[in-house]
């Protein structure tokens, strides 16, 4: 029998992807979202319904 290796999450996902988002938009964008937004928007990464769900949850965290 070959040997088995358990892996265990050590950070949660949730605060990593706030961290790693923060960094991207830091080095790539100059620290705003704005601009990485509108890059996904031209890049046809962001449809306008995704945008405008986003407005709608972003409004609803508020």
């Amino acid at each position: 029998m070959g040997r088995n290796h358990e892996y265990y999450y050590q950070v949660n996902k949730e605060i990593y992807s706030k961290g790693s988002m923060k960094s991207l938009v830091k080095k790539y964008f100059d620290g705003s979202f704005t601009n990485a937004v509108s890059s996904m928007v031209k890049e046809n990464n962001l449809t306008v319904e995704e945008l405008e769900l986003l407005l709608k949850q972003l409004k609803k965290a508020k």
